[in-house]
């Protein structure tokens, strides 16, 4: 009978010793579960840290990029003509994982970037266009005076001269719809490269959204067919790709780099080339003063639209939910419209 007492007071203390040690065993097993899941949360959560130098290839890399990327638009306001990095901005863009740009020689500033910052991953969105050459443009621009010579010097000259020169090619590679296709496939394969795990999520956003560009593209394909050859008036010579996509002339009321008035001669210069081509607008760039392009209009009892080199977007424009593709889209058929009278 003692044996028996003997035996099971040992099963009970064993009981209790199993149930008192259980619990312990139980948190030290549940504190590695929650350590193991916050170390897997804080892995998905990890962004690429992306430095654009301004608004367009930001616009691109934020809809191939999605909820993966984590993009800073460097020339949120002002021009990106001539924009140099601040010291703020240099913290950004060497902390960067990726640094995007346009390329085509548009951002000056970033040879020297560079050069001083060796291993900064630098994707150039222009790096698969074919480039405009700046000396073509006023060959393909328009139809001007054959005598004129003396004005073409003094704009060649001025062109040199200008604080902003971005030398052999025209750098505005991103006003085409054609281009900015390739521009987005150029993001999506960096971003693949570099984060391989989500390289299905980024070829499903480069599909969804190369698909819109096309139809836009395709769209004022066949509405500008009847145009082929027209001539449309710009208040500087960032356009030629746009023009060269459906056979028009751009006609610049300044050069290619050009952000300063017109003089006088240069104003009775237009005139003239807009009577010569019978044309009744003259285009203003988008959220910019009208008054030149006002003072030309009034001389031939024509008028003016807007037109958007999209290298910086307002608030306004953000807060009305536009973007690269509608500003395009806005360009594109202010271009239509002046051809047909609207």
């Amino acid at each position: 009978m003692r044996k028996y007492k003997i035996v099971v007071l040992a099963l009970a203390l064993l009981l209790m010793f199993t149930a008192c040690t259980k619990p312990v065993n139980n948190e030290v097993e549940n504190a590695k579960n929650e350590e193991t899941i916050e170390k897997d949360d804080n892995k998905k959560v990890e962004k690429i840290n992306v430095v654009a130098s301004f608004y367009p290839v930001y616009d691109f890399t934020k809809k191939i990029g999605g909820d993966k990327v984590d993009v800073v638009n460097l020339t949120q306001t002002g021009s990106a003509h001539g924009y140099e990095p601040s010291i703020d901005d240099m913290k950004k863009i060497v902390d960067a994982d990726l640094v995007v740009i346009n390329g085509g020689g548009f951002e000056s500033w970033v040879d020297s970037v560079k050069s001083n910052n060796p291993k900064l991953d630098i994707v150039d969105m222009s790096k698969d266009v074919d480039l405009i050459e700046s000396d073509a443009i006023h060959a393909h621009d328009e139809h001007e005076h054959e005598d004129d010579h003396d004005h073409e010097e003094h704009e060649d000259d001025h062109d040199e001269h200008e604080g902003h020169n971005h030398g052999k090619y025209d750098p505005h590679t991103w006003l085409s719809l054609d281009n900015a296709g390739k521009m987005l496939e150029t993001i999506k394969n960096k971003l693949s490269e570099k984060d391989p795990e989500n390289k299905e999520y980024y070829q499903a956003n480069y599909d969804t959204i190369k698909e819109k560009f096309e139809a836009l593209d395709d769209k004022y394909e066949d509405w500008f067919e009847k145009h082929k050859g027209k001539s449309f008036v710009v208040p500087h010579k960032a356009f030629g790709y746009s023009a060269k996509d459906y056979d028009l002339k751009q006609i610049g009321i300044e050069g290619i780099n050009s952000d300063t008035e017109p003089t006088l001669t240069r104003i009775g210069e237009i005139v003239e080339l807009m009577k010569e081509n019978k044309l009744n607008t003259v285009f203003y760039e988008y959220g910019k003063s009208d008054k030149v392009a006002n003072t030309i209009a009034a001389e031939l009892g024509g008028n003016v639209k807007p037109i958007s080199t999209l290298e910086v977007i307002g608030q306004e424009d953000v807060d009305k939910g536009n973007d690269y593709l509608s500003l395009m889209e806005m360009n594109l058929q202010n271009i239509l419209d002046s051809f047909e009278g609207k």
